[in-house]
């Protein structure tokens, strides 16, 4: 009986398995699109137009979203609370250039 446990469940195991390398490679594909908008606001010296600086603001919330999604995974909900912190001063940001621009 043992042995038709580990039968039964090694085709869930390993679809398991793929689900959570998927989810972690979205993941840090998110991160990396807050990494990219950091580096190309260093790149550009802090200087960016109201339009780049909407693209900045998108590519850092995806990154935050990304960091946020892995601290619900490993139940870190101090950095949770900082990471909604830094999404919703983010989503200030991009609503008070939005305002400039029209």
């Amino acid at each position: 009986m043992d042995g038709q446990e580990r039968t039964n469940n090694a085709p869930y195991t390993q679809t398991r398995r793929y689900a959570v390398s998927h989810r972690r490679w979205i993941v840090w594909s998110l991160v990396a699109c807050q990494m990219t908008a950091w580096a190309w606001l260093q790149f550009r010296g802090g200087q960016l137009n109201d339009r780049e600086y909407i693209v900045f603001c998108i590519g850092m919330m995806l990154g935050q979203i990304g960091a946020g999604i892995e601290c619900l995974k490993t139940k870190a909900w101090g950095t949770l609370v900082a990471q909604a912190y830094f999404f919703i001063f983010t989503l200030i940001g991009v609503i008070i250039r939005l305002v400039h621009l029209r």
